[in-house]
């Protein structure tokens, strides 16, 4: 038995636990976007910044739902990624093609 609950922990965490820990990074996520770079603030337990050059950046992509809302993409995205949008894991890599 005591073997037994980390293990049924570790379960309803896979089950339903990465989509509440998903959910808390995204809505603590900050994105700045300047005309010369992307700035991206994350991060569940630490923050972590990460800078993107607009000058090197090959693709850029633009979604917009009727009520105004949407998605920018920055950089090249593969054709899958309408289907899943979002990585099934936090951290999880998006399906990219190069």
């Amino acid at each position: 038995m005591l073997w037994g609950i980390p293990f049924v922990c570790v379960g309803l965490f896979m089950v339903f636990g990465r989509f509440y820990s998903d959910a808390h990074t995204r809505s603590r996520t900050l994105y700045g976007v300047t005309n010369e770079r992307i700035i991206i603030v994350s991060g569940l337990f630490s923050q972590q910044i990460k800078s993107l050059q607009l000058r090197t950046l090959t693709d850029v992509s633009l979604t917009q739902r009727r009520d105004g809302a949407g998605t920018i993409n920055f950089g090249p995205t593969h054709s899958m990624n309408s289907f899943f949008p979002a990585p099934s894991w936090p951290g999880a890599p998006v399906l990219r093609s190069d």
